[in-house]
């Protein structure tokens, strides 16, 4: 470190807040100059453009006058940048935080009346009190440059250390991983509010057209199925017979004013997925999530499905495997216990790439009976089997071939690569 000597001008300036500074930037003309380093930065502005080469590192002094004790503070800023001409005096304010300076930099205008207090928009340190300023948007406060006497007197003047006498490292990636660690395990104990809705468990037919929530409990004759949050409900009768979940050309043509053709291309480039048929509910009836068919991508092919048995139970207890392939040269394969367990297969294929046009199995039950239709009809996948009797027309007897083959000549290499050891 190389000794400064500072001059007896004492210019007024202004410090300010910058939240996208990484470390502390001061004009050299502006305070006193205490010592710098031998080394030096680059500094980049918020473009590329904006460039300065070896820009000196040093620790600074400036002189704070309180306007509550009328006591003068030299404040301490170390490994800060030097910058001439840079006018105002930039803080880093995760520099300061780290030296353990509570800075409050949300302006007074900004927080509710409740919060206004004589802490809040300032910076607490040592036992004082800096208020901050503000100048739309710059938060700041006033400083001046201290004299020979207000730098050498630390009995009259108290000294105040606002930055560490440490090496400054402003990128830390230690510091990214314990914040976002701690906001999991913040957000883990969190819960959402919940929101209860009215839920009706059956129709009366003497209901009248608008009640009083506060009668519901004896027109239904039960006290634990309703609860609501309004003051008044009004139900009225729908007809909905003639109704389609699903729009027609027709339809969309009278609505649209426009031809049949037109109508039938558009539907056909678009999709009327996860649409429940609601022409047919009766009573109370728990619908289904459509979020399900709404939550994973639609494919554009079609997907050939079968199971292959093995010789024998793996070690994990696996008999048989789920083969997916598609036309496209892409497979799939995942093991199962028993063949009835096919449907969990189907499950994790759709979640992992998404609901394809159809899926095309064999006869066999487990394929297109059971849990594994209800997967699919769940997605809204059809099952189109082929012919019974022409397993050739299967993609995955293909792929079930070309696996096998490739497994036999990857033992044969590893037999033969024991036997060479």
């Amino acid at each position: 470190m190389v000794s400064v000597v500072s001059s007896t001008n004492t210019l007024t300036n202004r410090c300010e807040l910058d939240s996208h500074a990484d470390t502390c930037a001061f004009d050299p003309a502006g305070c006193c100059v205490l010592s710098t380093s031998s080394q030096s930065r680059n500094v980049t502005g918020f473009h590329n453009g904006l460039k300065i080469n070896d820009v000196q590192i040093g620790n600074v002094c400036l002189a704070y006058d309180c306007p509550f004790d009328h006591r003068t503070y030299c404040l301490h800023f170390c490994e800060v940048l030097l910058i001439p001409g840079l006018g105002s005096h930039l803080l880093c304010v995760d520099q300061l935080r780290a030296n353990s300076v509570v800075v409050n930099d949300v302006p007074l205008i900004r927080l509710r009346p409740e919060q206004q207090n004589r802490e809040a928009h300032a910076i607490l340190t040592s036992g004082i009190r800096i208020p901050l300023l503000f100048d739309k948007p710059i938060s700041y406060f006033t400083c001046r440059q201290p004299t020979n006497a207000e730098g050498s007197d630390i009995m009259e003047f108290q000294p105040v250390w606002m930055t560490a006498d440490i090496p400054w490292q402003p990128y830390d990636p230690d510091s990214r991983r314990q914040e976002e660690a701690l906001r999991q395990q913040i957000d883990a104990d969190y819960q959402a509010p919940y929101h209860q809705l009215a839920c009706f468990t059956r129709l009366d037919s003497t209901l009248p057209t608008a009640a009083c929530l506060d009668c519901l409990p004896q027109v239904f004759g039960d006290n634990n199925n309703v609860i609501c949050g309004v003051h008044s409900l009004t139900i009225r009768p729908m007809k909905t017979s003639g109704k389609s979940y699903l729009i027609k050309p027709d339809q969309l043509a009278r609505r649209w004013r426009t031809s049949i053709e037109c109508a039938r291309r558009t539907l056909e480039k678009t999709t009327q997925g996860a649409v429940c048929d609601w022409s047919v509910i009766q009573g109370s009836r728990h619908f289904c999530p459509v979020q399900y068919q709404l939550e994973y991508l639609r494919l554009k092919t079609n997907v050939d499905v079968d199971v292959k048995f093995g010789p024998c139970k793996s070690a994990e207890g696996n008999t048989c495997v789920a083969v997916y392939a598609t036309p496209v040269q892409w497979a799939r394969a995942y093991p199962l216990h028993k063949e009835s367990d096919v449907h969990t297969s189907l499950t994790q294929l759709f979640r992992q790439f998404g609901f394809p046009q159809c899926i095309i199995p064999d006869d066999a039950k487990s394929l297109t009976q059971g849990k594994f239709r209800e997967v699919a009809n769940k997605g809204q996948v059809p099952i189109h089997p082929i012919e019974p009797h022409h397993p050739n027309q299967a993609l995955t007897e293909d792929t079930i071939w070309e696996g096998s083959r490739l497994y036999r000549r990857f033992i044969l290499s590893l037999i033969i690569l024991i036997k060479h050891l």
